[in-house]
């Protein structure tokens, strides 16, 4: 039995020992981008890519079958991702979609798996995690349709209680100021009042200076 694998290029030409009564063509949607917000990109994983399968396609050898590769969605900075792209064999004969992209649907959520192409078997992707309002990273993307059944769903990020930080110690405030600083954000604003509240941060038994 030959495979062929098709990364790349818009088509095919179909092999001379091509069989009609036994073959199978098999694909998989992109999958989509992953939101990015605030200050660590975090935000909603992008869906996992369909799977998609049809046997028997009859063909001529030497005739061109036009084909895509989904590229995957791209990732979100300060905005949602992008949708993965679907995946064609023949045009309409095979058509895998993409996965939505994180945050498409709103802010802080996963985007949906790809699902609703053609071919005889399908199984949908995954759709991505969701995140917390409170959560300082990105949740994951949802995984790929495939032969054996639908891509898992993404992981959401964990919350974290007192995030974002209105009163913090000093350290960590000019910590945060330097990042937003690379960022090319305007600082945080955190009262001096409350931040004199807060007893020094203390490492490994000794004061931070």
């Amino acid at each position: 039995m030959t495979v062929v694998y098709l990364l790349s290029g818009t088509s095919w030409t179909v092999p001379a020992d091509w069989n009609n009564a036994s073959n199978t063509v098999e694909a998989i949607g992109g999958g989509g981008g992953g939101e990015g917000l605030g200050v660590g990109n975090n935000g909603g994983g992008g869906g996992g890519g369909e799977y998609r399968k049809i046997t028997n396609f009859s063909a001529t050898p030497g005739n061109s079958i036009p084909i895509a590769i989904g590229a995957a969605g791209a990732a979100g900075n300060n905005a949602a991702g992008g949708n993965g792209g679907d995946t064609t064999f023949n045009t309409s004969s095979l058509i895998a979609k993409g996965g939505q992209g994180g945050g498409q649907a709103g802010a802080g959520v996963g985007g949906t798996g790809g699902s609703g192409g053609t071919g005889t078997v399908g199984n949908n992707g995954g759709t991505g995690g969701s995140e917390p309002a409170s959560a300082q990273s990105t949740s994951g993307g949802g995984g790929a349709g495939g032969p054996n059944g639908v891509g898992g769903a993404g992981g959401t990020a964990v919350a974290v209680s007192g995030y974002p930080l209105t009163q913090a110690p000093e350290a960590v405030v000019e910590m945060e100021a330097e990042v937003r600083a690379l960022r090319g954000m305007a600082p945080r604003q955190v009262a001096p009042a409350a931040r004199r509240k807060m007893p020094p941060p203390v490492a490994l038994g000794r004061r931070l200076r």
